[in-house]
């Protein structure tokens, strides 16, 4: 500040780490929201730690829209799933992936599950899927590129998230933005500004 360097303070996500810092850091002289919730409790924070609260304001993240998103064919083939996201517990907790794969194959659903992504808990998830009788219908693809993400999801039905919280997720955005269908959990920041239950996806 002695410099005259203006300082951001930025919300990514609905996660008490995030407020702790912005209330022990009150050197900020804007705030960054990435959801609606997220700009709400900034706000809250900025009144209680500024005499002159500095504006918030709600930026979302943007993503490719396709002008002509691939529509459902006629044609009887297996529900086609993707997860696309760190392959970790706290916060995404991808290994429900496995129980959400499992329970769709006790519902006798014809299904494929692709997952895009690496992380800590890779070696857990597979040893789940195999040990559901799962190796055949879920794939773990890794890291891809921009371009790669993109070819998948014009050939995926439903996008899956299944996050304990979340800011607005970058995922489920560029999923819509290709015509696919969200089905994420119900978390307070990031999906009642973008997903109606039964409407344009699930929650």
């Amino acid at each position: 500040r002695f410099r005259g360097v203006r300082t951001l303070g930025i919300m990514h996500t609905d996660a008490e780490e995030y407020r702790a810092l912005l209330r022990e850091r009150p050197v900020w002289d804007a705030g960054v929201a990435v959801s609606a919730t997220c700009a709400v409790q900034m706000s809250t924070i900025a009144a209680d730690i500024f005499d002159d609260p500095p504006a918030v304001r709600q930026i979302t993240y943007g993503v490719p829209v396709s002008a002509d998103p691939p529509r459902p064919s006629d044609e009887e083939k297996p529900l086609r799933l993707v997860y696309i996201g760190r392959l970790v517990e706290l916060q995404k907790r991808a290994e429900r992936l496995v129980d959400l794969a499992s329970e769709l194959k006790d519902l006798g659903c014809r299904f494929e599950l692709d997952l895009i992504g690496d992380g800590p808990s890779e070696g857990a998830l597979r040893e789940g899927f195999r040990d559901r009788g799962l190796e055949g219908v879920v794939r773990i693809l890794g890291r891809r590129s921009p371009e790669e993400v993109q070819a998948i999801l014009d050939e995926s039905d439903c996008s899956v998230l299944v996050s304990d919280y979340e800011g607005t997720s970058i995922s489920m955005l560029e999923a819509m933005g290709r015509g696919v269908v969200p089905c994420v959990s119900r978390v307070a920041s990031g999906v009642d500004e973008w997903v109606t239950d039964g409407v344009n996806g699930v929650t």
